[in-house]
C-alpha cells in the first residue's frame, strides 16, 4: 500500500509539471430535462398519430389488461464524475477529463383519436424509459481575467448506455423488450408492437456552462443529447370497426435538452512550488516532551434503532431528551452531543407502527463516539377495523349511505362529505390502510348502449370526486385509493322506484389490504 501511494505520488507530480496546477474534483450532478417528440413514418392509409413535447406526467395509464395505475413522473436526470483538470491560476483556463455514470429518465408523447378499451376512454400514448451507463467528457474551461469568481467552460460529452427500463406496472422497471401490446375492444382501437430493442446507444451531448468558484463551488449549464441510433423500434398500428386506418413506425432515441446542475467538490489538488529551497541548519537533538493526556469532560452517545423483528433500520423514530427533540435517519441513526461523564438519564422514544416507551443511558468516558443500539417492537397490523358500527376484514365492502347524488351529477353533497371526513380520520388511524371506492348508478333496462356508457363515464366520476376530497384533506393518501365505477350493472334494489334508484345512485368502500 505504501508503494501504491509512492508511486501515485509520483505521478501527480509528474502531472503537474506540465501545468501550474493540477486537480481532481469529485461533480455530482443533477439535471432537468426536456425529451423531443419522435417523428412517425407513415407505412399504411392515414396518419393518427400526433406527437407532443412533455416534461413531466401526473394522470393515470391502463395497461392492456385494463390495470389503472396512477403515476407521477418527471423528465430528470442525475449521475456523478470525477474530472482530472489542469489549469493555469493565472488566468483561470484550464483542460478537464471526466470519467462518470448518469441516470436519466425520458418522456415521450403521443395523441391518438379518442377510442373506449375495459370502460374507459383512451386519449394518447406514453414512452416512460430509463437509461443508465457510462459518461466521458472533455472539457474546456476559461476564467474571467479580471474576476476570479467567475469562469465558463465547454464540454463535449460521450454517453453509453448500459441499461435500459421501461416503466412498468406497479410503478416498477422492467428491463426493455421486443413485445405486443393490444388495446382493441369490439375491433376498434391501438396495437403496439415493439421491436429490436437496443440498450446499447452512444449519444453526443455538447454542454456550455458557468463556473462560480469559491470555497462552494457551483455549476450551471445546458446541454443537448442527441442519440447516434435508435434503441427501440415501434409499430403502432390503428383499426377502426375491424378495418385498418392507418400504420406508423418511429425510431425511439433520446434527443433531449438539459439543464444541469453541478457542486464540485476539490478530491486533490497540487500546486508547483516556485519559491526557492529552503536550507535547514544541523541542532542537536532535543527531547521530545511527552504529552500530559487530557480527560474527556463530555462524550457523544450513537443511538441507532432497529426492527426487533427484522433489524431493519427505523427511520423518523422520534426521541425526547432533556426538553430537546431528536429524529432518527434513513439509516435508523440519531446522536445525543455533549453529555457529562457518568451523567444517567432516560429518553423516551416513539415511532409509527412501533410500541414507544422509555430508555435508560449513562455517558462512559471513551474513544469516539458511544454506541447505544435500540430495539423497537412492532405493532402488529390490525385485521379488521370498524366504520359506521360495522366490522370490515380484507375483501369485504360496505355502502357509503350518507354519499348521495343528484341525478346525473357527480357534485359531492354536504352530507357526502361528512361520510368522507370519516374515512379520512380510519386511513390516519390506519396507515397502512389500502381501499377502492366504487360508483355506482341507476338505470331502466331499457336504456340504450349510449345511455349505459354515460352511467359507466358518471359511476366513475363519482367514485373519483370522493377520492379527490380525501386527498384535499390527507396528504400522500393519492396511491392508497383505487377507484372503479360500476354504473348500473350491480344495483342494490329494482330500479322500480325513485326512493330504489335514489339508493342504486352510490359509493361504495372495499378494505384492499390492511
Amino acid at each position: 500500500m505504501k508503494k501504491l501511494y509512492v508511486l501515485l505520488s509520483i505521478l501527480l507530480s509528474h502531472f503537474s509539471s506540465f501545468s501550474q496546477q493540477f486537480s481532481i474534483h469529485l461533480l455530482p450532478r443533477f439535471s432537468t430535462g426536456m425529451t423531443l417528440a419522435p417523428s412517425y413514418d407513415l407505412k399504411t392509409g392515414t396518419r393518427f398519430l400526433t406527437p407532443e413535447v412533455v416534461t413531466k406526467y401526473s394522470g393515470t395509464l391502463i395497461s392492456p389488461n385494463g390495470t389503472e395505475e396512477a403515476y407521477d413522473f418527471k423528465n430528470n436526470g442525475w449521475g456523478a464524475d470525477v474530472m482530472f483538470k489542469l489549469s493555469n491560476p493565472n488566468n483561470g483556463n484550464a483542460w478537464g477529463g471526466i470519467l462518470g455514470f448518469y441516470r436519466q429518465n425520458h418522456i415521450q408523447r403521443s395523441s391518438f383519436p379518442t377510442f373506449n378499451f375495459k370502460q374507459y376512454e383512451l386519449v394518447e400514448s406514453l414512452e416512460i424509459y430509463r437509461q443508465t451507463g457510462l459518461h466521458f467528457a472533455l472539457r474546456r474551461e476559461f476564467g474571467f481575467k479580471n474576476n476570479g469568481i467567475l469562469g465558463y467552460f465547454f464540454q463535449i460529452s460521450g454517453l453509453y448506455s448500459l441499461q435500459l427500463n421501461s416503466k412498468g406496472e406497479n410503478d416498477s422497471w422492467v428491463e426493455t423488450s421486443a413485445d405486443t401490446k393490444n388495446y382493441i375492444e369490439n375491433g376498434t382501437g391501438i396495437s403496439f408492437v415493439s421491436l429490436n430493442p437496443q440498450p446499447n446507444v452512444l449519444s453526443i451531448a455538447p454542454e456550455i456552462g458557468m463556473v462560480l468558484k469559491g470555497k462552494i463551488g457551483l455549476e450551471v449549464s445546458l446541454s443537448y443529447q442527441h442519440s447516434l441510433s435508435p434503441f427501440l423500434k415501434e409499430s403502432l398500428t390503428y383499426y377502426q370497426n375491424k378495418s385498418i386506418l392507418g400504420t406508423e413506425e418511429t425510431g425511439i432515441a433520446p434527443k433531449s435538452f438539459w439543464l444541469n446542475l453541478r457542486i464540485p467538490i476539490n478530491l486533490y489538488n497540487h500546486k508547483r512550488n516556485t519559491a526557492p529551497p529552503v536550507v535547514y541548519k544541523k541542532s542537536k537533538a532535543q527531547p521530545i516532551p511527552i504529552p500530559v493526556p487530557v480527560l474527556p469532560q463530555t462524550q457523544n452517545i450513537c443511538v441507532t434503532v432497529r426492527d426487533k423483528n427484522t433489524q431493519k433500520a427505523v427511520g423518523g423514530a422520534k426521541m425526547l431528551l432533556n426538553g430537546k427533540v431528536f429524529y432518527t435517519d434513513r439509516e435508523g441513526k440519531a446522536q445525543f452531543s455533549d453529555l457529562k461523564i457518568k451523567q444517567k438519564g432516560v429518553f423516551s422514544i416513539q415511532a409509527q407502527n412501533y410500541e414507544g416507551g422509555d430508555i435508560d443511558f449513562e455517558a462512559i468516558a471513551q474513544t469516539g463516539c458511544q454506541i447505544l443500539d435500540v430495539e423497537l417492537t412492532p405493532i402488529p397490523p390490525p385485521v379488521s377495523i370498524i366504520i359506521n358500527g360495522e366490522i370490515l376484514k380484507k375483501g369485504e365492502n360496505i355502502t357509503l349511505n350518507a354519499i348521495q347524488f343528484e341525478q346525473s351529477k357527480s357534485d359531492l353533497l354536504p352530507e357526502g362529505r361528512a361520510e368522507l371526513s370519516k374515512v379520512v380520520d380510519l386511513m390516519k388511524k390506519y396507515p397502512t390502510l389500502f381501499i377502492e371506492l366504487s360508483g355506482h348508478t341507476s338505470a331502466f333496462k331499457e336504456d340504450t348502449q349510449a345511455d349505459y356508457n354515460e352511467n359507466m363515464r358518471l359511476s366513475r366520476e363519482r367514485a373519483i370526486a370522493c377520492k379527490n376530497f380525501i386527498i384535499s384533506q390527507l396528504a400522500n393518501s393519492e396511491s392508497r385509493i383505487k377507484t372503479i365505477g360500476y354504473g348500473p350493472t350491480r344495483p342494490l334494489v329494482p330500479n322500480t322506484t325513485d326512493e330504489n334508484r335514489k339508493r342504486n345512485r352510490r359509493v361504495e368502500l372495499k378494505i384492499e389490504s390492511l
